[in-house]
């Protein structure tokens, strides 16, 4: 049986963009990448001084239930080269569930959805890019209505 997820990738250290189509590469090794939005540079959320980020939703549909998914992505991190550092520091390579399904799931090691989705522009303006209708299964509003309610001001750029 196949989920769907959705995925944000970011990376804000050494070869940003390849970081990115390295990890898809990788992701594509056992997911079905749906739909994927355009690359978006953003301002660092929550340490302000570090490189800007590059920033990316995707849609995938996987057989992975949501604790394997993660594993799997973790492991892309770590092959990839990210580096444990002090929350929100630089980040060669960072991915996170945002959606599984209709999934709601809160375990120490994992939230979905992703705790901070209506809080954070570098999630929301790339994700309404490729699925503006998407409802958030708790807070029962689409993404395209949070993006328009979002109070975050960094700057988010496609490309």
């Amino acid at each position: 049986m196949n989920f769907t997820a959705y995925l944000s990738m970011g990376s804000n250290t050494g070869d940003r963009h390849n970081y990115l189509i390295r990890a898809r590469d990788r992701i594509s090794e056992f997911a079905r990448i749906e739909r994927k939005s355009l690359i978006y540079k953003t301002e660092a959320w929550g340490e302000e001084n570090q490189p800007e980020f590059l920033n990316q939703v995707i849609k995938v549909s996987t057989d992975l239930s949501p604790d394997n998914l993660l594993k799997r992505l973790q492991e892309i991190e770590q092959i990839l080269g990210k580096k444990e550092r002090y929350r929100w520091g630089p980040r060669e390579i960072d991915i996170d569930i945002l959606f599984y399904d209709e999934i709601v799931m809160k375990k120490h090691h994992l939230q979905i959805p992703h705790l901070e989705i209506q809080n954070r522009k570098f999630i929301l303006r790339p994700m309404a890019e490729i699925a503006a209708d998407h409802m958030h299964p708790v807070l029962k509003k689409s993404i395209s209505d949070l993006l328009g309610t979002c109070t975050d001001q960094l700057k988010v750029s496609p490309l």
